[in-house]
């Protein structure tokens, strides 16, 4: 899964969540369930989507010594909300520090009814499916076995959470089977809405 009106900072939405963990941890808690429910106190830890994962990078994770360049791996969306959503998704491998593109691959991204199933938390939902992929950047594509045809037909239930975490967040949330999770920082202006999400990195 935004920021200058449609995009904001890459940040990790995990490291988030951490920041506000450390606020109010009891020292109980448990590394791998630190992502809690804004509306009960449950907690919520997204699955491997299986299928629906982001496309394998081939990248080598391997931090040497001489390492100097790093790779950022994410996803990006706009779009305009109303009767219908309409706007786009593209994933990225961006470098870093100085930002350049290596690989972009832009999908539309398309719904005109809810999600399968509701979401308590969300001012809306839909089921969104990604089409006419193309690839806007090429640097690397190639290399990392990308290919904008297996980004088409991939179909989402996506939905706007204005308030995630004690109202700390506006979040895209994402339907996983009959679970909502919260996926990706977003931002909802009435109109347009957007959502930006970097998952990893590469050091090369």
């Amino acid at each position: 899964m935004a920021r200058c009106a449609h995009l904001l900072p890459v940040l990790l939405l995990t490291a988030c969540f951490a920041k506000a963990d450390d606020d109010d941890d009891d020292g109980g808690g448990d590394d791998t369930t630190d992502t809690t429910d804004a509306t009960d106190g449950s907690v919520d830890v997204p699955p491997d989507p299986g299928e629906d994962d982001p496309p394998e990078t081939g990248m080598d994770t391997t931090v040497r010594p001489e390492d100097t360049g790093m790779w950022g791996v994410g996803f990006r969306g706009s779009a305009t909300v109303g009767e219908t959503y309409d706007g786009w998704e593209e994933y990225y491998v961006d470098h870093f520090p100085e930002g350049w593109p290596g690989c972009t691959i832009r999908s539309r991204a398309f719904g005109t009814t809810a999600a399968s199933t509701p979401c308590s938390e969300c001012e809306w939902t839909f089921t969104v499916t990604m089409s006419d992929a193309e690839v806007l950047d090429d640097v690397i594509c190639d290399g990392l076995g990308w290919d904008s045809s297996s980004f088409d037909g991939r179909t989402f239930g996506y939905g706007y959470n204005p308030s995630y975490y004690y109202g700390a967040y506006e979040v895209l949330m994402y339907q996983y089977g009959s679970t909502w999770y919260a996926l990706a920082l977003a931002e909802f202006d009435g109109t347009r809405f957007g959502y930006d999400r970097l998952f990893d990195y590469y050091y090369y």
